[in-house]
């Protein structure tokens, strides 16, 4: 039992660290944006800025933030040739190299995302987002190799405008990210919102609106409100969009429906608790049974003289079911004491689990700490104790059945 309460210890602090880092920082326990954004992620698949301030006045959101997409060129600058030697021809020294990549810029408010997720996390050189207006980007550490580019350094942005202008910009790389993905290390560019509406022209508009709150497990009803508040249908519905031009239809889902697959993962919490109890009590019953069947075996002389003195069959197997249930208790008491030590010992120092690097583990983005702490819920308590004693008295029932069968005068002829 006691190893059953640390492992479950370990299981919830890290499905409360997966709820954290994929839930709340990555997609958001509600996601506000376009009814056709999720399929198509077109430019002008777009929702008003004050869709944010709107969410942040719904009780018990912690916070929300809005995020703007686009696919473009990013391009260094050249290198400067090296000075001809005796061992170059003129056309070695006159050609010119330039650095580009195919790059999906996103555009954050540095200030409202903090409040979603701290991505100064995955920095590893430089730092994050400071001030708009001052035309700073950070870039993943795969795409500043392959541009060449150094903290200070400077990277063209090349890109269509909702207009069908071109958009096109000169970014000073401020900050340096690494995720551990290799797409998002290579193709991924951070600027400040304002700087990359002004760019595509979408001024007070965006993709996507994150909204977090107390729980997690509260999403339904988080995203029930904000459809109230937003005065959209359940499947989403149309509002005059009060900035800019774009469209004005909204959308919001929770974060089991925007993400399925990560909701059937989070669903899959009980269901590991349950086949590790199933398999460790399967152990213990078999313990228990062979247990009260050698015990059954020890005291037949002794239960027959029971069993001629007027005790009845009923009594007879309570006497053996209690017996077993006290055997039980004690193991219930001990495996406690020992569950409140190893729980102890997961929430206090945590389970290390880092890379080679000495960092955690990244998905999708996201990277989780380098230690998995635990976390005490009384569910887990309850399930085991419950299950630990309908096993004991499970295990028991045959040799109280065997004790009930027993004929008083053939059982006190045995030696």
């Amino acid at each position: 039992m006691g190893l059953v309460l640390g492992i479950a210890c370990l299981q919830d602090g890290m499905f409360s660290m997966m709820a954290d880092v994929m839930i709340r920082q990555s997609a958001g326990h509600v996601q506000v944006a376009h009814p056709d954004w999720p399929s198509r992620q077109l430019l002008y698949d777009t929702v008003p800025e004050s869709t944010v301030q709107a969410v942040q006045k719904i009780p018990n959101v912690e916070g929300a933030a809005a995020r703007l997409f686009t696919y473009g060129l990013a391009v260094s600058e050249p290198k400067q040739p090296e000075a001809p030697t005796a061992a170059t021809t003129p056309d070695d020294t006159d050609t010119e190299t330039s650095n580009s990549v195919g790059a999906r810029y996103v555009g954050v408010d540095p200030t409202s995302d903090r409040a979603i997720r701290d991505f100064g996390q995955n920095i590893v050189a430089g730092e994050w987002l400071t001030q708009p207006g001052q035309g700073e980007v950070v870039v993943g550490a795969g795409m500043a190799r392959e541009l060449e580019v150094d903290l200070g350094g400077e990277i063209m942005f090349l890109g269509q405008a909702a207009d069908g202008s071109t958009a096109n910009e000169l970014l000073t790389v401020i900050g340096i990210f690494s995720t551990g993905l290799n797409q998002m290390d290579r193709s991924g560019a951070y600027m400040h919102l304002s700087d990359l509406q002004e760019l595509l022209v979408l001024d007070g508009q965006v993709h996507q609106v994150l909204v977090v709150g107390a729980d997690f497990e509260e999403a339904g009803s988080l995203a029930a409100a904000a459809r109230e508040a937003l005065g959209v249908s359940e499947s989403g519905g149309d509002i005059a969009a009060s900035d800019g031009g774009g469209s004005a239809g909204i959308a919001v889902w929770s974060w089991q429906e925007s993400d399925p697959t990560t909701a059937q993962m989070m669903g899959m919490r009980d269901v590991g608790l349950y086949i590790m109890l199933f398999i460790v009590f399967s152990v213990a019953g078999l313990s228990v049974l062979n247990t009260m069947l050698m015990t059954v075996f020890e005291r037949t002389r002794e239960l027959g003289v029971l069993r001629a003195l007027g005790m009845s069959r009923l009594a007879m197997m309570m006497l053996v079911v209690l017996e077993s249930l006290m055997l039980a208790l004690v193991a219930t008491g001990l495996g406690l004491l020992l569950g409140g030590v190893f729980d102890f010992l997961l929430i206090e120092y945590g389970f290390p689990y880092e890379t080679a690097e000495g960092k955690g583990l990244s998905w999708q983005g996201v990277t989780f700490p380098p230690v998995i702490h635990g976390q005490f819920e009384l569910r887990p308590f309850w399930i085991t104790v419950a299950f630990l004693n309908s096993v004991a008295v499970l295990a028991a029932l045959w040799p109280a059945l065997r004790v009930a069968r027993l004929k008083p005068v053939e059982a006190m002829s045995q030696h």
